[in-house]
């Protein structure tokens, strides 16, 4: 229980200066205005967060600021393996076919809420798996988290992207560039006085 009010003392502040990126579109998502926003901890980028779908709505996944290319580059990287493996499957007519995608993403943090309490998780990654039917080809970000307190509150996550635009509205939304933009310059603190 320590460990956990630790932690929400250390998140609370920066919830409170989260910005937001931008939204994504992913289109077998149940809403379509997912966010990306970054949090900060004494003015400096700390963590990028988005949501996720999870069997009970939506949750978020917090991404530290310095694995963030690191996580981008994973998502790039399933996304050829992806546009390889829907060409092979189309080419050989493959209508049942699943098989995990080699990358592997620095782990984050999962949060979610059941009846207004919440949970993290800060133990999971996330696997990406292929799957090819009769007439679709899917990527699927899967993650069955378990509360850091309480390992049988459990969730799980999922990202389904099923065309290379899903994953490049994802992908762009997390390029340090953009979020580096949303930091802004830092401000005097000395000009007030």
């Amino acid at each position: 229980m320590k460990k956990v009010l630790a932690f929400i003392m250390v998140l609370l502040p920066m919830l409170a200066c989260a910005q937001v990126v931008g939204t994504f579109s992913n289109r077998l998502a149940k809403r379509n205005d997912l966010t990306v926003q970054l949090l900060k901890k004494d003015n400096k980028p700390y963590y990028v967060c988005f949501d996720a779908q999870t069997k009970r709505g939506y949750g978020e996944v917090w991404v530290k600021y310095k694995d963030l290319a690191k996580f981008r580059q994973a998502l790039i990287d399933a996304r050829s393996k992806y546009v390889e493996w829907s060409q092979v499957a189309d080419a050989n007519n493959v209508k049942n076919f699943r098989k995990e995608i080699p990358v592997k993403f620095p782990k984050p943090i999962y949060c979610w809420e059941i009846a207004g309490d919440r949970f993290y998780d800060d133990y999971t990654g996330w696997k990406m798996t292929f799957s090819a039917t009769k007439n679709n080809r899917f990527a699927f970000m899967l993650s069955e988290t378990k509360d850091m307190n309480n390992r049988y509150i459990t969730e799980n996550y999922e990202i389904v992207f099923s065309c290379v635009e899903d994953f490049n509205s994802l992908i762009d939304l997390l390029d340090p560039a953009k979020v580096d933009a949303v930091v802004g310059d830092p401000v005097d603190e000395s000009l007030f006085k």
